[in-house]
């Protein structure tokens, strides 16, 4: 492929570009079929259609990419790829070919286990991913559970979603936006060392505590200055934590609002 365009339809049932473009053109590739250029379209300011990004790839001898080159002079808020660096190669890798840093999206290094799996991502924050012994990765996998009432706007002007601090017993969707207000209250107190003075042979039963817990949230979208805040959501539960194996456990049950609903249950574990 070397072009893709994109055409909308006009008010008098013709189709263009000249309102909105999402067009990729300017596909070239090497003699391994690695790609070396590519340019996007899309709609920019006041929404005529304007370059999104202009790509050029870089490869050592064999099919490693070793730099993307971004020559696109719009707003980098209007960018799909950001380039992080134009000194040095942006991309490292290990002698098995894994690569080690992304210096376009802040990763400093990446560590690998026997089986090639990333173990630990390094860059503005860590990463942890833990395996079994087949491979396969038992840890750090997220499935979240979806409202499916709540439906976006098509004219919403964002494509993906940043996950803030949950709201605990509400589903994912439940509250969108790009301001978000959360409150979380929580209180514990060591259930073995106030209210039964008893010690065990268990480190993970001495140090456990119960607690109750509430939170309560809203969000609005800033860009429609007519919107309302999506009106707040509350919940509350119980929580019990300890530690095991030197890693923090926690165990919640949330009821969204009321008793009446069906409560969500969460169970987390630290790493750090």
């Amino acid at each position: 492929m070397t072009y893709a365009g994109y055409y909308s339809s006009t008010t008098s049932y013709t189709w263009s570009k000249s309102v909105r473009d999402f067009t990729v053109y300017n596909l070239s590739y090497d003699e391994n079929g690695n790609i070396k250029t590519m340019n996007q379209r899309v709609p920019i300011s006041g929404g005529r259609p304007g370059n999104m990004d202009i790509l050029t790839y870089t490869y050592d001898n064999g099919n490693k990419l070793l730099k993307v080159a971004e020559a696109c002079v719009n707003s980098p808020s209007v960018k799909d790829f950001v380039d992080g660096t134009n000194t040095t190669d942006d991309y490292s890798y290990d002698a098995n070919g894994n690569m080690t840093a992304d210096a376009n999206k802040g990763i400093t290094s990446i560590t690998y286990n026997h089986l090639n799996k990333p173990v630990q991502i390094t860059g503005n924050g860590t990463v942890k991913n833990i395996y079994a012994g087949s491979g396969m990765q038992v840890d750090n996998t997220v499935t979240p559970r979806i409202d499916s009432n709540v439906h976006f706007a098509q004219t919403a002007p964002y494509a993906f979603q940043t996950l803030a601090t949950p709201l605990r017993g509400h589903l994912q969707n439940s509250l969108y936006g790009d301001r978000v207000m959360l409150l979380n209250t929580d209180a514990y107190f060591p259930l073995f060392q106030t209210l039964i003075p008893l010690e065990t042979p268990l480190q993970f039963v001495n140090l456990l505590q119960l607690g109750l817990f509430s939170n309560v949230a809203t969000a609005k979208e800033s860009w429609d200055k007519t919107a309302p805040l999506k009106g707040w959501l509350w919940s509350y539960g119980i929580s019990a934590r300890s530690t095991l194996a030197s890693y923090p456990i926690r165990f919640d049950i949330a009821w969204p609002g009321t008793f009446e609903k069906k409560p969500v249950w969460y169970l987390s574990l630290s790493l750090k």
